[in-house]
């Protein structure tokens, strides 16, 4: 187990704005040399969703479905 507060002070700034602000829209970032793992969040009451990358052509996107 962990002792929170001396873990947060021996944070850089930088480590610590990663947390808030996160390595992508659903993941905060890692901090290897603390041992901190990259944690998958979600937003919104209605549970759990998880949104991939685009991989739309949008040549075809413009195109209607049959």
């Amino acid at each position: 187990m962990h002792d929170i507060d001396k873990l947060i002070s021996e944070m850089t700034l930088e480590e610590k704005a990663g947390l808030c602000s996160g390595a992508d829209f659903w993941h905060t970032k890692k901090v290897d040399r603390l041992g901190i793992p990259d944690v998958m969040v979600s937003d919104g009451p209605h549970g759990l969703r998880k949104q991939d990358i685009d991989t739309v052509d949008p040549k075809k996107a413009s195109k209607p479905y049959a």
